[in-house]
């Protein structure tokens, strides 16, 4: 599974070094996929303040100031805030697309390897992929 970080290609190839270190583990040498899937989940999130939230975030009696304007006009007071728009300005959003992929596999584990699209000998996948993998903190 991976996060809102993680390609897709990322979490493919952790899925065949896990099922290549379980081969190994097991004592055999090879394995097939015998089903693969990978679901994807996106959800959209917008924020009506923009990338830089609804003020500054700072500390103490300025953790929620921003800066903000009021002007007199022929039909009464307006007021301007750049991060809550106003009469003078469009409201803005920050919208982003967030993807998590999440892969799951049912292998077949053999003593040999048989030539074949989805069969994968275990040592070479676990040498061709082992500079890229970042072992989890324990």
């Amino acid at each position: 599974v991976g996060n809102s970080l993680t390609s897709r290609e990322r979490v493919e190839n952790y899925l065949l070094f896990r099922a290549a270190e379980l081969t190994l583990q097991q004592g055999y040498q090879c394995f097939t996929l015998v089903h693969r899937d990978v679901d994807r989940d996106v959800r959209l999130q917008a924020d009506p303040f923009g990338p830089y939230g609804g003020g500054f975030g700072g500390v103490g009696y300025y953790r929620s100031w921003s800066p903000y304007w009021s002007m007199r006009g022929p039909w009464g007071w307006h007021s301007y805030d750049p991060w809550r728009g106003g009469p003078f300005s469009p409201h803005r959003y920050d919208i982003r697309t967030i993807d998590r992929y999440r892969a799951m596999a049912d292998i077949a584990l053999t003593r040999s390897c048989q030539a074949g699209p989805t069969t994968f000998n275990a040592a070479e996948v676990v040498r061709n992929l082992q500079p890229y993998i970042v072992p989890p903190r324990r």
